[in-house]
């Protein structure tokens, strides 16, 4: 297997090579030069794959925590598809190559940030040597964050939020006490009047920020801090 990268509007090093424009893309290439592996293949064949990407996104200096959109195109044998096993249910594999995207080693913080994803799978011809599948991710480019500086601060029950912070500046840390105090707040306020039947998930709730702790799992635990 090997593996090609290709971006629109960003590169390794910044989200936005045109700031004008808020469009940013990926495109990962994964050629297989026998079949492609699937939820009922060993293991170590999709750690293979898992291992594969995330060692070319890790070369991203920055990660997206805002809304993604993504499309996933396998270019397979027809004959292998309709009439074997051997490439098995598609769908099956899509969870492991998510799970790809997520963390400092990917792209994305999880996939809670996915807002589409669509698959499809396409006849290849003799002209393509190998089967393979592309990854396109969309996202906006201003909503992302680098890498070095990627912090969640846990401040309400399992609630995180993303924040770009240098922990060894005291002024930065003042900052964000005050401001995780302010949303904790207002999740307090939130939950008060939800008890009154009022709808606030849209006005003090939503956020593209906010992550639950538990959808963290790709996040190393240093970059996790818990207020009291």
């Amino acid at each position: 297997m090997n593996i090609n990268i290709k971006t629109g509007n960003c590169d390794y090093k910044i989200p936005a090579v045109f700031p004008e424009s808020l469009d940013s893309e990926i495109t990962i290439e994964i050629r297989f030069p026998e079949h492609i592996p699937t939820d009922q293949s060993r293991k170590e064949v999709k750690e293979s794959i898992i291992n594969l990407i995330k060692s070319a996104l890790q070369q991203f200096e920055w990660l997206c925590f805002g809304p993604l959109w993504i499309e996933l195109t396998w270019f397979l044998q027809a004959d292998d598809r309709q009439e074997s096993d051997a490439t098995g249910d598609l769908d099956n594999i899509t969870k492991p190559v998510l799970d790809a995207l997520s963390g400092l080693d990917g792209i994305m913080v999880d996939d809670t940030q996915i807002k589409s994803i669509y698959t499809r799978w396409l006849a290849k011809n003799s002209a393509l040597p190998e089967q393979f599948l592309s990854i396109n991710i969309r996202m906006l480019n201003d909503e992302t964050i680098s890498k070095d500086k990627v912090h969640f601060i846990q401040y309400h029950g399992p609630m995180c939020f993303v924040i770009d912070l240098n922990p060894a500046v005291p002024e930065e840390l003042r900052g964000i006490k005050l401001f995780a105090d302010a949303k904790r707040h207002q999740r307090q306020t939130a939950s008060q009047m939800r008890k009154t039947g009022m709808d606030v998930g849209l006005v003090l709730i939503a956020s593209q920020k906010d992550f639950h702790r538990t959808r963290l799992r790709n996040i190393p635990a240093d970059r996790i801090y818990k207020l009291a």
